[in-house]
């Protein structure tokens, strides 16, 4: 699915030299400035599931120019003015709601080792409850495709706007519609699908993905 977000630009961070990076993942960034700002695209297509007290910021990593080697990903709660020292390893990073359900401005930017990236446009998370997750019912393949349908969940009080679905282990998502049932076209012959679904809601926040993946084989 696509997510279209404000165009405003992140805070341009200082130049200094940047601090040896872990890319362990719960490792923390080094202190001792701001990093520089390099040439590297910023993450893209962000989206929020959100939990009880933690939340999850999917995004897609930036292309890497020439020889640049991205170590990880910060987060940014308060739109690019602070930016958490822990780097995640990949998306999804992991956000704390610990200071209450109050709106979040929040962006993404990549780590390499000679800087960061610009910050991501930002995603905002609204206090509403996210969807409920969906339930898979039955699939079916036919030549390159598989069909899933599945049983909608609860919006939790926000209409639900569509649903997405996942072919290689949440890593990455997809828009699938607003109807219980999905077409995936293009699939391997003699490959097994493991097919995750997550619901999204009006305020753009989605849900988390199914508790079982609808399992498909392409002979």
């Amino acid at each position: 699915m696509g997510f279209f977000w404000g165009m405003s630009i992140a805070r341009h961070v200082p130049p200094s030299d940047i601090d040896a990076v872990s890319t362990a993942r719960g490792r923390v960034v080094d202190e001792g400035g701001d990093p520089a700002v390099i040439a590297l695209s910023p993450p893209i297509g962000l989206a929020f599931a959100s939990g009880s007290r933690t939340g999850l910021v999917y995004f897609t990593p930036p292309e890497r120019p020439g020889d640049v080697t991205i170590l990880g990903y910060q987060v940014s709660r308060d739109d690019g003015v602070t930016w958490s020292p822990r780097v995640a390893p990949a998306s999804p990073a992991e956000v704390s709601l610990s200071h209450g359900r109050r709106l979040l401005r929040i962006r993404v930017r990549a780590v390499a080792s000679a800087g960061v990236s610009e910050g991501s446009d930002p995603i905002e998370t609204p206090g509403g409850r996210p969807p409920g997750r969906p339930a898979v019912l039955r699939a079916q393949v036919k030549d390159d495709s598989a069909t899933v349908w599945f049983r909608p969940p609860s919006d939790m009080g926000t209409p639900i706007s569509g649903y997405e679905y996942s072919i290689d282990d949440r890593r990455s998502w997809a828009y699938a519609g607003t109807h219980p049932s999905i077409e995936i076209a293009g699939l391997a012959s003699g490959r097994a699908y493991l097919i995750w679904l997550r619901a999204e809601n009006c305020d753009r926040v989605v849900g988390l993905a199914s508790k079982q993946p609808a399992y498909v084989y392409l002979p």
